[in-house]
């Protein structure tokens, strides 16, 4: 599986459009996400129906639950980077809903 650091998924956000799915519990995805991350929490990422042509990048609080959410969709046939860290070590800009 493919691997990425905060740092670079953040240069790669400035660069393009990309999926990326935060797989943690709705409630933390609401206190704080990415902008452009999509809510998917890892009990339902079996429930992901995305364009298997483009990468799916992954990101949690630190880097398990998107690893285990990464083995599950490669194994549906997905492409994925998981960003190693998550959430505790991102940086960049944050909203809440």
């Amino acid at each position: 599986m493919e691997q990425m650091t905060t740092d670079q998924l953040e240069e790669t956000l400035a660069q393009n459009t990309i999926t990326l799915v935060d797989v943690r519990d709705r409630g933390d995805f609401e206190a704080r996400h990415i902008a452009q991350a999509q809510s998917l929490p890892l009990s339902q990422i079996d429930t992901f129906d995305g364009d298997q042509a483009e990468k799916v990048y992954l990101i949690c609080t630190s880097g398990n639950r998107s690893r285990q959410a990464a083995a599950i969709l490669e194994a549906r046939g997905y492409q994925t980077v998981n960003v190693l860290g998550g959430m505790n070590v991102w940086t960049g800009e944050t909203v809440a809903e």
